[in-house]
């Protein structure tokens, strides 16, 4: 008989090259691609109001780069009116609307954390019914996870880029790079792992086995 880890470890190995197949897929590329870019619009626009932010598809430089998710960021319609209102009351003619982007990778920051979680949990000896809950609750903790670092990240940005928009001082921006540095996609892996032991590891005989040999190892030392 198998050991259920040696079994794990199988399937998490085919569904890991699986997904990363299916996501290399252009028509499944760019259905992903979509969801990648709306939801970060939506959750930025949600959270830096002051802002206007589109996402686009594509390197600022080279739109055929599909990999690439450029975050553009500008004043508001209203901060515009504003400031055309006050130029032109102070006689200014020429009025610079700045406009700003920073690049994302999708790939290493979206797709690899999310391959990562849903193989561990397919993977999972688990019930139907527990394994459908473990993927929505699991996707969904690290999906808002991803929202909140890119959130992080790009106000980094719009305050760095000293527009006149969300621009912190310098005691924040220092905890904001710290963050940053540490906000690896190694540390989007690790919570994918942390993810899976919560919602589907202790669940599972994964788990069982561990305990089994722990009691086992202690019902020897205490044999001693």
């Amino acid at each position: 008989m198998k050991s259920p880890w040696i079994r794990f470890l199988g399937f998490f190995t085919l569904s890991y090259f699986a997904f990363v197949i299916m996501f290399n897929v252009p028509a499944f590329e760019s259905i992903v691609n979509i969801f990648f870019r709306n939801t970060s619009e939506l959750f930025l626009d949600t959270m830096l109001p002051d802002a206007k932010i589109t996402a686009t598809i594509g390197h600022e430089n080279d739109k055929r780069d599909v990999n690439v998710m450029a975050i553009n960021f500008t004043w508001t319609p209203e901060m515009i009116e504003r400031i055309v209102e006050e130029a032109k009351a102070h006689r200014i003619e020429n009025i610079s609307v700045p406009h700003r982007f920073v690049n994302y990778y999708l790939y290493q920051f979206f797709s690899v954390p999310l391959m990562f979680l849903l193989s561990l949990i397919f993977a999972t000896p688990l019930p139907i019914k527990d394994k459908i809950i473990a993927l929505f609750i699991g996707f969904s903790s690290l999906w808002i996870f991803i929202l909140v670092k890119l959130f992080l990240f790009v106000l980094f940005t719009i305050s760095n880029a000293k527009i006149g928009i969300y621009e912190l001082g310098e005691s924040n921006m220092l905890a904001l790079q710290k963050m940053a540095n540490v906000l690896t996609l190694g540390v989007s892996i690790l919570l994918a792992v942390v993810i899976w032991g919560l919602t589907s590891f202790r669940k599972s005989i994964l788990f069982e086995n561990i305990r089994s040999i722990f009691d086992s190892l202690q019902k020897i030392d205490n044999s001693q």
